[in-house]
């Protein structure tokens, strides 16, 4: 709704816009539409004959040839890739001390200057890489070192080309 220049009246577009029989060319596609809002955005689409789809496979077409109403389907929820810290910027430089002073690793986060939680998401993706080997509960030695090493090499060309982009 808008308010016209000649006069103070609410008015529709449609009365402006003519569109060949009764079609409304204005569609909503979305990844989701908010859950909250979902069913009240819905029937305030469906009453104004706007099209809507979204990837969980709702669909609301109106037009003189085709009627086509789905819905009730849900999203559904995808979980991203939990990146391994290791290898990220910070978890570099902590891999790289670790490469040259295994026997210190309770000195990694004061001699790299990186925060011990992220300490904490470093180790545990290396072992889950399957480069640190828990000896008991407070000790881990390093294995792998040769893989790792071409590890390290990889995601340090990788975050100085990011850095040379930047």
């Amino acid at each position: 709704m808008w308010r016209s220049k000649r006069n103070s009246e609410t008015t529709s577009c449609r009365k402006y816009w003519k569109w060949p029989g009764n079609i409304n060319p204005l569609w909503v596609i979305a990844e989701r539409i908010f859950p909250a809002l979902k069913e009240t955005l819905q029937e305030t689409l469906r009453e104004n004959k706007i099209g809507y789809l979204d990837t969980a496979g709702n669909i609301y077409v109106n037009t003189p040839e085709q009627f086509v109403w789905l819905d009730g389907h849900k999203a559904t929820e995808t979980k991203k890739p939990v990146t391994n810290r290791a290898f990220t910027k910070t978890g570099l430089k902590a891999v790289f001390y670790l490469l040259l002073h295994q026997d210190k690793i309770n000195l990694l986060a004061k001699a790299t200057n990186v925060a011990l939680w992220n300490i904490n998401n470093i180790i545990t993706g290396l072992k889950e890489a399957g480069f640190i080997l828990p000896i008991n509960h407070k000790e881990v030695q390093l294995q792998n070192k040769k893989a790792l090493l071409d590890r390290w090499i990889a995601g340090y060309l990788k975050a100085r080309a990011a850095f040379r982009e930047f």
